[in-house]
């Protein structure tokens, strides 16, 4: 399944564009639960969900060359709503 974003300010085009994003990676071991999705243009997001009470926030890169270092940090990174990752 893929998921379509709007990664407009995060495209590195730097146009408005939805693009297909991949699940690659998850972590349910926990609560929070963090899903990690790519797209073959580069850009990512990682999704926080926290199950106890039912939000969900997320982190959104331009280069895969910056997933791995968001995924390896993800229990310490800082997340915000969709509307505050493409406000820029």
């Amino acid at each position: 399944m893929a998921l379509y974003f709007d990664v407009k300010g995060l495209s590195p085009q730097g146009g408005k564009d939805y693009v297909e994003h991949f699940p690659s990676e998850e972590d349910e071991s926990g609560d929070p639960k963090y899903y990690g999705l790519l797209s073959a243009i580069g850009t990512w997001m990682i999704i926080e969900h926290n199950t106890t009470d039912g939000t969900f926030r997320y982190l959104a890169g331009k280069t895969s060359a910056t997933y791995q270092t968001a995924w390896t940090n993800r229990a310490i990174n800082v997340y915000g709503y969709l509307s505050e990752i493409y406000s820029n």
